[in-house]
């Protein structure tokens, strides 16, 4: 967001076989960064010094005023879509496992829902985040809506998770 660093993912062909990393690339050093083998699920989650980016096999954080990397819900596979709460000291994240919550400071997760569609859509304050839970079973239900609103009222429901006191959701 602040315009020094960019995410994205490269390709390079060794022997036949194609090498594809998630990069982060340090526009005012001009240095490159590998945070993983693989394709990005979702798009990178920012919060200041800090980037969170979805690999299939867990979330990479890399903090740039730390220069550290490390690598959070590694037991949860197809991780996709990381979220940091207002304060960033909470990170959540879709996976085929359902919704997680990772507080960061002391690497505690804890399942928050279990479909896998669930998504974090925004955090309203930092005890509460919107979710989005897609309700369609069917692909071709999908295809055949014609807009992007049509598709959100009609195959989907928002729900609030609150964090705390009361750990509950809310649809609406």
């Amino acid at each position: 967001p602040d315009g020094r660093f960019v995410v994205f993912v490269a390709e390079k062909e060794t022997g036949g076989y194609f090498y594809h990393g998630v990069v982060l690339f340090d526009i005012e050093n001009k240095r490159v960064k590998v945070l993983g083998a693989g394709y990005l699920y979702g798009v990178p989650a920012w919060h200041d010094t800090s980037v969170a980016v979805a690999l299939e096999n867990g979330i990479v954080l890399y903090d740039s005023e730390e220069n550290t990397q490390r690598k959070i819900g590694e037991k949860h596979k197809g991780t996709y879509s990381p979220s940091f709460s207002p304060s960033g000291n909470v990170l959540v994240y879709s996976s085929k496992d359902g919704m997680v919550a990772s507080t960061l400071a002391t690497n505690e997760e804890r399942m928050i829902t279990t479909s896998a569609t669930d998504r974090a859509v925004a955090w309203i304050d930092e005890d509460n985040v919107l979710l989005f839970r897609d309700k369609v079973g069917d692909k071709e239900v999908a295809t055949r809506i014609e807009s992007l609103e049509k598709f959100v009222f009609s195959t989907g429901e928002f729900i609030t998770y609150d964090f705390v006191p009361q750990q509950k959701m809310s649809s609406f």
